[in-house]
C-alpha cells in the first residue's frame, strides 16, 4: 500500500544521517558544552550541600520544639513542612480550635451568592498564602 505524497519518517531519519556524514563539524563548540556541563556540576552540588546543611538545621531547630514531634506523627508532613507551618502560624497553643488555623490559611468555608447562583459553598481563599 502506497501513501500519497510525502515521506515517511524512516526515510527522513535515513536522509538527515547520510547529511550528517558529508558534513563538517566543529569540535570546539563540543568542547565549551563539557566545560559548561561541568561547571553547572559544580554548582549543583555546592547548592545540594548548602540545602543539605540548611535542612540539618532545621531538624536540629524543630527538635527544640516540643509541637514539631507530635507534627511529624502526620503522615506526609516533611520536615520543611512542619517548620514552614510553624514559622507562619507561631505556637499552634495559641489556637482554641482547628477552624481558626484553617481560617488563617484561608481555608476555611464561605458562601458565595450573586445575581446568577446562591448559596454556593466554596474556599475563602483570604489568609496567609504562604501557609
Amino acid at each position: 500500500m502506497k501513501r500519497a505524497g510525502g515521506s515517511t519518517g524512516i526515510q527522513k531519519a535515513a536522509e538527515l544521517l547520510s547529511k550528517a556524514v558529508q558534513s563538517v563539524g566543529e569540535t570546539v563548540a563540543l568542547d565549551e558544552a563539557k566545560r559548561d556541563l561541568h561547571r553547572l556540576l559544580e554548582e549543583y552540588e555546592r547548592i545540594d550541600g548548602i540545602l543539605n546543611k540548611i535542612a540539618q538545621e532545621i531538624a536540629a531547630l524543630l527538635g527544640e520544639i516540643p509541637i514539631a514531634s507530635q507534627l511529624r506523627s502526620v503522615k506526609g508532613l516533611g520536615t520543611i513542612y512542619i517548620a514552614a507551618i510553624l514559622a507562619s502560624t507561631g505556637d499552634l497553643k495559641q489556637y482554641a480550635h482547628g477552624r481558626q488555623l484553617l481560617r488563617k490559611a484561608g481555608l476555611n468555608l464561605a458562601e458565595s451568592t450573586s445575581g446568577k447562583r446562591k448559596g454556593q459553598i466554596i474556599l475563602s481563599k483570604r489568609g496567609d498564602s504562604t501557609l
